[in-house]
Parts: structure tokens; sequence; C-alpha cells
């Protein structure tokens, strides 16, 4: 009796995750089906925000809802940069997919888990240290301690954490590049659900006020980010980290710095704009004393809006992130395929060598024709011959009887080759090219 070899079942999970090769099919259906889940993760990330509004909205007072939408700008600016550093990194990681070089993967991984935590650090440091700075330039003083000490520990919070948020933009980018848009998605449901639940206990039984949803919104992502590159490690055995991957070269980290920065700046630079206009908004708000007013409307409206722009833009800024990662992985490809047939093409040329044959004004019949069967293999193996005759003495004055041996040389192997350079006379040397005749088409067969 006969058993059937059980195959082994893949979970959901991996079933639903599995990598799209952005290199194959059709390019407006690929990235499609592949922006699908990113777009969906920034338009969850919207709605997360909306309803973390509407939960601080609920518990906190007014004015307290007004110090932690003043910090969106503060947090966008170090945030931003951080999101636009590890999408420039991924690009190198993504190129590397596309060229099937899956130690170049590993090695981006690495570099990227140097550069996340480096710069996870400087921007910490920087951002806290420059805090009570930013706040004064939105206008929000001591004077109004409520507004002024909820954007303050709100913002404290979210800086110290930066390396969450990093790690997690990091790991997502990571998946993304491999083809993968789903498990992000996954993984951000949960996180979102956990940051809902962790907001409730915070801020409800524990009254933990702003800051309380800050380190909600901190802890999810840090075991957000704890889980999803334990599962990364288990899927995936191509990006399990080797001990010799941890050994990388200066100019590879140079590279994705090259890639990472320049996107970080670019993702930021919003927040300059954002950051003068929430100063103005505020404004609204103070009145003559310098004090603001119950309610602060109209940094609570701004901050509304805010939130619905954002939640509008979603779609548009997922299916850009898709985008970086299609063109990325293609241009691996590409560049893998072009080295591979450079190499192919190196491989099947062939070396044309110069040989030379030496002849004499006195030449007898019997040397004439072993140089020339000699001369005929050369053009027989495919390459040049330089003929030359070396006049001595007198015979400078009898260089005609020289154009008339090369004449004679090359009829005699003209089956073979032909003149490339007709003789001429250089010095007290006459000199001929020839070069071997072109295989016959088969239409003159």
């Amino acid at each position: 009796m006969k058993t059937r070899e059980k195959t082994p079942r893949s979970g959901l999970l991996e079933k639903i995750s599995h990598p799209i090769d952005l290199t194959q099919g059709t390019p407006w259906k690929v990235i499609l089906r592949y922006s699908a889940p990113i777009i969906l993760s920034y338009l969850l990330q919207q709605i997360y925000v909306l309803t973390d509004a509407i939960i601080c909205g609920q518990v906190l007072t007014a004015e307290e809802v007004a110090g932690v939408n003043d910090t969106f700008p503060l947090t966008f600016i170090f945030l931003q940069f951080a999101f636009g550093c590890t999408a420039g990194f991924s690009v190198i990681t993504a190129k590397c997919v596309g060229a099937a070089d899956m130690k170049g993967a590993r090695q981006s991984f690495v570099v990227q888990t140097y550069l996340s935590v480096a710069i996870s650090a400087f921007l910490t440091v920087v951002s806290v240290l420059s805090l009570p700075w930013m706040l004064r330039l939105i206008n929000v003083t001591p004077e109004n301690a409520e507004v002024y000490n909820a954007a303050y520990n709100y913002c404290i919070v979210i800086f110290l954490g930066i390396i969450a948020q990093m790690g997690y933009n990091f790991i997502c980018g990571i998946l993304r590049a491999y083809g993968d848009s789903v498990t992000p998605l996954i993984f951000l449901v949960i996180s979102t659900a956990l940051n809902v639940g962790l907001d409730l206990l915070f801020l409800i039984p524990l009254d933990m006020g702003p800051t309380g949803a800050a380190v909600a919104t901190v802890l999810a992502q840090a075991i957000s980010v704890v889980i999803c590159a334990i599962y990364t490690f288990i899927r995936y055995e191509d990006l399990r980290i080797r001990k010799e991957d941890w050994r990388v070269s200066g100019s590879y980290v140079s590279t994705h710095i090259k890639n990472g920065l320049p996107l970080g700046f670019q993702f930021s630079i919003l927040a300059v704009g954002i950051l003068v206009m929430q100063g103005s908004v505020v404004k609204f708000d103070l009145n003559e004393n310098g004090l603001m007013v119950a309610g602060t409307p109209a940094q609570n409206g701004f901050g509304a809006a805010n939130k619905m722009i954002n939640f509008l833009l979603a779609f548009y800024n997922g299916l850009g992130s898709a985008i970086l990662g299609f063109n990325a992985q293609n241009y691996g490809k590409y560049r893998f395929e072009q080295a591979k047939r450079e190499k192919e093409s190196r491989k099947n040329q062939k070396t044309i060598e110069v040989k030379e044959t030496r002849l004499s004004l006195n030449i007898d019949t019997h040397d004439f024709d072993t140089k020339v069967n000699q001369t005929k293999k050369f053009l027989s193996s495919g390459n040049r011959v330089k003929v030359s005759i070396r006049f001595r003495g007198r015979e400078m004055a009898h260089s005609q009887l020289g154009y008339g041996i090369m004449q004679r040389f090359a009829e005699a192997c003209a089956d073979v080759g032909n003149v490339e350079k007709p003789a001429k006379l250089e010095g007290r040397s006459m000199i001929m090219f020839m070069n071997a005749k072109p295989a016959p088409t088969n239409k003159q067969q």
C-alpha cells in the first residue's frame, strides 16, 4: 500500500504575504497589486490618528488637546526625516533583490541597522535639546502652562521613542523591497489595535494625560518592531544574517547614506512651512495679555484639518512609496542583466592579434612561398598581419621592386585575406597591413 507523501502546509499569513516579483508582468498591474496593501497601510495610519484624536478629545481638556495638536509640525520634522532615510535605504535593498543578490540584500539590512541606530540617537539628542526653542517658535510658551506642558510632555516621549518609529519603518521598508507589502499592513493592523487599547488604558484608568497618549504610541510601535523582526527572520531565510554579513565596506555604507539623506531632507523640509503656519495659527488663540483664550479653537480646528488633509493624501503617498520600490527593484534587475550581457560579450569576444611577416628584396621563391603559407595561417585564424620589407644601404634606390613584391604577396594571399592598408614607404621600411576575409553569408554561399 502506497502512502502519499505529505507536503508541509503554509500558514494563512505566509500565503497572503507571498512576495511579488516586481520585475515580472504588466507594469501597471504589478504596481496596483503591490501598492494596494501600502495604500491601505497609509489609510489605516490616518484612521488611527483620527481615532486617537477622538479618544484624546473625549478624555483630555481642550487646552491639552491643543498642546498635542501643536506638536504635529515638531514631530513631523524628525519622524519624516527618519521615514525618508529608511525609504531611501530600502532602494538599495530593492536593487539587490531585483539583481537576485541576496548577500547584498542581507548586507543592506546590516547597514540599515547601523544607520538606523545612529540616526535615531542623533535625532533624539537634537530634538530633545531643541524642544523648548521650537515650542517658542510656534508661540507655545510656559505662560500658558496647560498647553505648554501638554505639548512638551507629549514631544519628549515621542522624541525618546524615535528609534521605535525608525525601526518600524526600517523593517517595513525591507519587506516591501523584498516584494512583500502585505506583512507590513498586517502588523500595522496589530500595532493600531494595540495602540488604541493602550490609549484607553493610559488615558482613562491610569489618567496619564498627553504623556499617556505618547507612551501608548511608542510602546505599540516598539512591540510591533520586535514581533515583525522575528517574523521576518522566520519567514525569509534569505534575510537571515550570516556572520560574514556583519562586515560591510565603507563604500556600501556611503551608498546608503547618499540614497537616504536626500530623501530624508525632502520628506522633512515640508515641516518648515507647517511650522510657520502653526506659529501663526497659535496667535489667533492669544489675547492681548499673551494668554490663550478658553477652548483654543484655532489650534484645535487647524489640528483637525491637518488630520483630514493627511487622510485624503494617504492614497497618493502610498502609491508613491510603491512606485519607489517598483522602480528600484526593476533598476536592480536591469543593471544585473546589463552586467551579465557585458560579461557574456567579453567571454565570446575573440581577441585579434597583429602578426608580422618580414620579406626582403632578394627573397627567393621557396622563402616567398613559406612566408605566404605562414601568413595564410595567421589570416585564417582571424588575425591581422603586418607585412614589412626592410631596405638596407643602396636598396633604397629600388623601392619600386618592393612595391612589386608587396603586390605579388597580396595576390598570393587573396583567397584568405584582403589588403587593409596598401604598401607605404615609411623611412627605410615598406609596410602593408592585411586582414582576414569575412566569412561568407548563407546568401553568398
